[in-house]
């Protein structure tokens, strides 16, 4: 089921406008966000983990979004730069030595 729907807004991406592809995006960034602040409240270390690293995916796949929508250029170590900048402190909320890997590979 989430393939086919994955696959019908692929199909019709240049028909979504701009605003529901940036609003849709920072919707699923906000409840991701909102759930990673709850697993750390109740300590909950396995979705911790899972949490900080979609958010960590989700926020690279914002920028590329946003570059997409606005039609910038731009070198892509600009935008890797800027996402490992913004988004580190995220993943080391995950307190694993599997989110730190993650982070050092996307470093390197």
């Amino acid at each position: 089921i989430v393939t086919g729907i994955i696959s019908v807004i692929a199909a019709n991406w240049e028909l979504i406008p701009p605003y529901l592809k940036l609003l849709s995006n920072f919707t699923f960034l906000t409840a991701v966000a909102i759930a990673l602040a709850w697993s750390i409240k109740n300590e909950k270390a396995l979705q911790r983990e899972v949490l900080a690293l979609v958010y960590f995916g989700g926020f690279l796949g914002s920028i590329a979004l946003i570059g997409q929508v606005y039609h910038l250029n731009s070198h892509p170590v600009n935008a890797l730069t800027f996402w490992l900048v913004l988004g580190s402190p995220v993943v080391f909320l995950s307190q694993s030595r599997y989110s730190t890997w993650a982070w050092a590979a996307a470093m390197i």
